[in-house]
């Protein structure tokens, strides 16, 4: 992955990826998971030939996919005694 807005690009052309490697580090013990947006922003989107409406909504997107990937682990891992991971 190359250039200043690679995680904007991801949440557009593979959202699955950002999900699934949330839900690797949840697997690997993280407590805590971040949303993939730490780079991205609406202006950041509209670069990449988004409108802003579009951009606000993969913005929130990156924090559903920050959930999806911790409820999904939290589901096989809840009888192991571990805390719920924060999202």
């Amino acid at each position: 992955l190359t250039g200043h807005l690679w995680s904007a690009k991801l949440l557009v052309e593979n959202p699955s990826l950002i999900r699934s490697t949330h839900e690797a580090y949840y697997e690997a013990g993280a407590d805590v998971g971040i949303s993939a947006s730490y780079q991205a922003s609406v202006a950041g989107f509209e670069k990449l030939g988004l409108e802003p409406a579009e951009g606000e909504k993969m913005l929130r997107r990156s924090v559903e996919l920050l959930k999806e990937a911790r409820d999904c682990t939290w589901e096989r891992l809840r009888e192991t005694g571990r805390k719920r991971p924060l999202a």
